[in-house]
């Protein structure tokens, strides 16, 4: 449940809030029963339209980040701090690419290994952040200097007191887990019982298998796309190893068709200079 939202903010403020994510259990407490996880951190935040705001560094720069716990995304950093600091030079943003896909359709960024994250005493390093660089939307905010989500708080158990602007976080067994990105150079979405692919990345691994735009997947190795959900296929391709070779079933137009793709890195396992 994301926290920007009029319900979960009406919903929210009336009780302190825990999100277990090893445990996958999401808890509300009256106010004078809410506990902080054991171990937390408490970190102040402001709320802009509703919308936790915090204070961090990254690699040593300030920022202020809000925090969206409905966004799959690690961090998207806002396209004014990304320009202000040149970012897409400075960490060798790999081409631009569909990283999200909202009501509105596509958002396109440039993806890079991110140096080390602070908040607070909380230190998350490698992240696999998304550089935006359009100029209209709410990540053309000059005011914020990036949206943090849940491939990064899934690192944590979080808990919300609005009462008192406080959140609480306590690694849990991920903290130190490497953050995976996707290693195929798809961007695919459900389509009845295939995949469609919406976006090919430039000289990634699905460019050389030759796969296209609107391209249907029908199978990824022996199974069929059907007998597991988008989620899961997803993180099949970012968290199997570079060199894996899959076999991919398509139909395009009327024509059915077969790919090996090599699974590949797009972004450095480590960020410049770490």
């Amino acid at each position: 449940m994301a926290l920007d939202g009029l319900v979960g903010y009406e919903l929210f403020r009336r009780f302190g809030t825990t999100i277990d994510y090893a445990r996958r259990e999401f808890v509300l407490a009256a106010p004078d029963r809410f506990e902080p996880p054991p171990g937390a951190q408490a970190i102040a935040f402001d709320l802009d339209d509703r919308v936790p705001i915090i204070d961090a560094t990254l690699g040593g720069v300030p920022l202020r980040i809000t925090i969206d716990t409905g966004s799959r995304s690690s961090l998207t950093l806002h396209s004014p701090f990304v320009r202000a600091h040149d970012l897409v030079a400075r960490y060798a943003a790999a081409p631009e690419s569909v990283t999200g896909w909202g009501v509105g359709g596509a958002v396109r960024g440039r993806v890079a290994r991110l140096p080390t994250l602070r908040i607070g005493n909380q230190r998350i390093d490698g992240i696999a952040g998304e550089l935006f660089t359009g100029d209209k939307g709410a990540f053309a905010n000059p005011d914020i200097g990036g949206n943090l989500g849940s491939g990064v708080l899934r690192r944590f158990t979080v808990a919300f007191d609005y009462a008192a602007r406080t959140m609480y976080l306590a690694p849990n067994a991920d903290a130190a887990k490497a953050d995976a990105f996707d290693r195929s150079g798809l961007w695919l979405l459900r389509d009845g019982d295939a995949l469609r692919i919406s976006d090919v990345v430039a000289d990634s691994a699905a460019a050389r298998a030759g796969l296209r735009v609107d391209d249907r997947v029908l199978a990824i190795g022996a199974a069929e796309v059907a007998q597991r959900t988008l989620a899961e296929w997803r993180r099949e391709l970012r968290e199997l190893p570079a060199g894996t070779k899959i076999a991919i079933a398509y139909r395009r137009g009327g024509q059915q068709g077969r790919a090996d793709l090599v699974l590949a890195d797009r972004i450095p396992a480590a960020a410049p200079g770490d």
